[in-house]
């Protein structure tokens, strides 16, 4: 591993980093074609990367390319699951009575 490559390491990698949760945005907008659950499933990827940056640094691992391959494949997940997850909220149907009262439910 060559030494020069750890002086721009640091922000190719925040750059990089950014530059895939524009993305996710950006198809999440594209393919849900609502703000609101586009940007909660974005704010779950944030989330996940910052959590696993976070554990990285509490455990003491050194940021390298080993290490931020796997924040790449992380925010491969995290997409992959919360997109499911928005999906799944846009396309249920709710049901107009409870099922087990009959009640009509009020939805607010």
């Amino acid at each position: 591993m060559n030494y020069e490559q750890y002086v721009v390491f640091e922000h190719e990698a925040t750059t990089n980093i950014l530059l895939a949760l524009a993305a996710v945005l950006l198809i999440m907008v594209l393919l849900t074609a609502n703000t609101t659950v586009s940007l909660l499933i974005l704010l779950c990827v944030g989330l996940v990367d910052l959590y696993l940056l976070g554990l990285l640094s509490i455990l003491g691992v050194a940021f390298n390319s080993i290490s931020n391959l796997n924040v790449v494949i992380a925010i491969g997940l995290a997409v992959d699951y919360s997109a499911h997850i928005g999906h799944s909220y846009l396309t249920i149907d709710i049901p107009d009575n409870d099922p087990q009262t009959g009640e009509v439910m009020t939805n607010f």
